[in-house]
């Protein structure tokens, strides 16, 4: 059978096609209210009327045949007594099918088509969703149970239908009808990104021009997000009246779905995400509420990344408490004045803010109203259907030398946009991304407990190798981590746990135990090797001494490394009863645990840094007061 036929179920008027022809009745004017249904013959002989998109469906799920003579049957009717068969060839056929993922209905790329979801509302205020894809096809939800031809024709899974009422500006209808009537305009990447460049330098003002570049293209990658596999959300930090408003207003107005965050309440936070794939801007997230604030801080840390799921108990009724796994990837824009979590703020492209009298840019009103608005936001929206392929092969080859890790990942989709406009302004980006990088890494190292381990590490081993404690780290530092006396044994104790995770972790870095104290055998080189690797030696002074491999002579006899050894055995032999053996207690008043050489040396202790060192276990160095402490069964915070 070469033809289906499509019967009319108001006034019978019949309309044959080819098979596998998709069918448009939009335009059919047999009647006041025409509705076409497919006819196809039943196992049993009988013909059955049913929809289209039903067609689809039963076909896709292996229920349309054909009979020798070429007629399709649908077999769903069909008895069959052989019911134990029955279910091994529906397991079978359910094997050979891959899971289909939830997808957002808003935005997504499917079977390799890119599109975008929209809604049609009818006269009697009935809201029907659809989507469109890159080549202009249309498919809508007609009847979620039997007449969608999202699901049966183009195969998008999907959980939440598309909450239009929340997004604050939508595609218009009259844009998507030139797309889907082949009408729109060929769009260019240049041409729009400097209309969004000048927009927002007339009302937001930024120290360095290349922010506004920046600016422009992280609007832009709002509708190609879904093509990059990580995301840095955008962070403006700035005093009270520096324009974090005005720029979120921007935002709010150009990107994709945009929706502010203080309107959603924290239970539908991660619906409306995965239904809208909308761009979510929190303006002054300081006055949040707490329950707000820790959504937002959720979705910024665990959906900066594609396939990151955030699973809760959820459901009514039988469904009840069932986990879910919501998908919250997508664009978001944050502001405050106090600042962000460490964590947070690593999953963040940082933009501090300023102050400034100029009246032209500050006391500019924004009209929401402006047709310029929409315009440019419609345009956006064509620009992405026609030229996302092009975006995503210059992803696919995307290499930035100069950037690694999460300070590639914050960003790589800002620099495709970029590359995609011209060299200049990727150029222009990269640049401006390298030194904001540094200026934040400037800013934050001196507070960051890990630096100040290395620092002191850093300025302690000049050569060599060296045993370290914790507690002698902790006692060195303690001008910087400490916040005040009342809270001086806390700090400390905070600090010296975290300095035993720090320098546990360290594989290059060998832990040994001499009574009852931690101690860490660092070498210079090792510590070098470390510096480089955490990002620490740029800020670091190195040393670097005349033959740095010039090894250590070991200490093997325990005793002093002077030209004076033999003399000094002699003239002190009559010592060597009183210091006496483990456990017992010489002239110096302590117990001893090891027999101990006789000489005190003018080298400093390794423990203290402050008096002269006995020399003992090869090259460390202990002084009386901590050979002491040592043997009054005291132990290292970290042990």
């Amino acid at each position: 059978m070469t033809e289906q036929t499509f019967i009319c179920s108001n006034c019978k008027a019949e309309i044959k096609l080819k098979k596998g022809q998709k069918p448009d009745f939009t335009k059919a004017d047999c009647c006041p209210k025409p509705k076409y249904l497919l006819s196809i013959l039943g196992n049993h002989g009988k013909i059955k009327q049913i929809t289209y998109s039903e067609y689809c469906s039963y076909k896709n799920n292996g229920w349309v045949k054909e009979n020798e003579k070429g007629e399709e049957i649908l077999n769903i009717y069909e008895e069959n007594k052989d019911k134990k068969n029955k279910k091994e060839e529906k397991v079978d056929y359910l094997l050979s099918k891959e899971k289909r993922p939830y997808q957002s209905l808003a935005i997504g790329i499917h079977n390799d088509d890119y599109y975008f979801g929209f809604v049609l509302e009818e006269e009697k205020g009935k809201k029907i969703n659809a989507i469109i894809t890159d080549k202009g096809s249309v498919y809508a939800c007609w009847n979620s149970e039997h007449d969608d031809e999202i699901r049966d024709e183009f195969g998008l899974n999907y959980r939440f239908e598309l909450f239009d009422d929340v997004i604050d500006n939508l595609w218009s209808n009259k844009s998507i009808k030139e797309f889907k009537e082949g009408k729109a305009k060929k769009l260019d990447f240049r041409e729009l990104f400097d209309r969004i460049v000048k927009c927002n330098k007339k009302y937001v003002y930024h120290p360095d021009e290349r922010i506004h570049s920046f600016i422009a293209c992280d609007i832009i990658k709002s509708y190609f997000y879904v093509i990059f596999n990580s995301m840095g959300r955008t962070y403006f930090q700035a005093d009270f009246g520096s324009g974090k408003t005005r720029q979120s207003t921007v935002y709010n107005r150009l990107s994709f779905n945009s929706l502010f965050a203080s309107n959603i309440s924290p239970a539908a936070f991660e619906r409306v995400i995965e239904s809208t794939g909308g761009t979510i801007i929190v303006d002054n997230f300081d006055n949040c509420n707490e329950e707000l604030k820790k959504a937002i801080l959720q979705v910024i840390e665990v959906y900066y990344k594609k396939g990151g799921k955030n699973i809760k108990a959820d459901g009514t009724g039988k469904q009840k408490n069932k986990p879910i796994a919501f998908n919250g990837y997508s664009p978001l824009v944050i502001n405050n004045i106090l600042g962000l979590p460490e964590v947070t703020e690593s999953r963040c492209n940082k933009i501090q803010m300023l102050k400034t009298n100029k009246k032209l840019v500050v006391d500019k009103k924004i009209n929401e109203k402006d047709p310029f608005w929409s315009t440019l936001k419609d345009d956006l929206h064509i620009l992405a259907l026609q030229r996302w392929k092009e975006i995503r092969k210059v992803y696919q080859k995307l290499e930035v030398p100069e950037l690694s890790a999460r300070d590639l990942e914050r960003v790589e989709g800002i620099l495709t946009i970029a590359k995609m406009i011209g060299e200049d302004v990727y150029e222009k980006i990269l640049n401006w991304v390298l030194e904001n990088n540094e200026q934040q890494s400037i800013q934050d190292i001196h507070d960051n407990w890990e630096f100040i381990i290395f620092e002191h590490l850093n300025n302690l081993i000049k050569q060599g190798e060296q045993r370290v404690k914790i507690k002698s780290i902790t006692e060195a530092v303690a001008s910087k981590i400490v916040k005040s006396e009342t809270s001086a044994k806390k700090d400390k104790d905070g600090f010296s746990r975290y300095a035993g995770k720090i320098l546990n972790g360290v594989v290059l870095f060998k832990r040994i135990i001499i009574h009852g104290w931690v101690h860490y055998v660092i070498s210079r080189e090792d510590l070098d090797k470390v510096l480089k690797i955490k990002g620490f030696d740029k800020y670091l002074t190195l040393p670097y001494p005349s033959n740095p491999m010039s090894p250590i002579p070991p200490n093997n006899t325990h005793i002093t490394l002077n030209n004076n050894n033999n003399e000094n055995n002699k003239n002190n032999s009559n010592l060597k009863g009183k210091l006496g053996d483990k456990g017992d207690k010489g002239d110096l008043g302590y117990p001893q645990t090891k027999k101990i050489k006789e000489n005190i040396i003018n080298l400093k202790c390794t423990n203290c840094g402050l008096k002269s060192a006995i020399v003992f276990e090869g090259d460390m160095h202990l002084c009386e007061d901590c050979i002491g402490e040592a043997n009054n069964g005291e132990t290292d915070e970290s042990t």
